[in-house]
């Protein structure tokens, strides 16, 4: 994983990296990147990313929201749907993952848990966790890599409407 953060901060760096200013020093890449994928991994709450990074808890949401658009605007020609003998291993793997023929990929949804937002956060509650949300939807291949990624319809979003 550690490589992987590593990795990863340097493909952003240049569409990610912030200044100091005379007020503050700048968020490093290596900490956004971090913060970013423990919260979307683990849906780790934003306290608890705001302690082991020494950053404010409102710092983190921005942090994840800014991190998330560079990942979908800056690696979008990294997350692509497989064509021709990539999409035959993908369906021969699932066959034999899972007994079913012809499956380009896996879809599936979760909730990333944001701070009160201030308009409309009665968009954003999600009642099953009793707090406020982002609807995520992904899609992945046989071995777990992404396909498609959306994130942003608020928490009361149902998923059908999300699909």
């Amino acid at each position: 994983m550690v490589f992987q953060v590593f990795e990863l901060s340097h493909q952003l760096w240049p569409l990610i990296e912030k200044q100091n200013t005379k007020y503050r020093l700048a968020i490093p890449v290596v900490v956004r990147v971090a913060c970013t994928l423990l919260k979307l991994a683990h849906a780790t709450n934003m306290r608890l990313c705001s302690e082991l990074f020494a950053i404010g808890t409102s710092t983190v949401s921005g942090v994840v929201h800014d991190t998330c658009r560079v990942i979908n605007i800056g690696l979008r020609h990294e997350i692509a749907w497989p064509t021709g003998n990539r999409l035959l291993q993908v369906q021969n793997d699932f066959k034999v993952l899972c007994g079913l023929p012809v499956v380009g990929g896996a879809i599936d949804g979760t909730h990333i848990h944001i701070s009160k937002p201030r308009i409309g956060p009665d968009d954003y509650f999600y009642f099953k966790t009793h707090g406020y949300t982002l609807n995520c939807q992904a899609v992945i291949d046989s071995r777990k890599v992404f396909l498609d990624l959306f994130l942003g319809m608020p928490g009361s979003t149902n998923d059908a409407r999300m699909l």
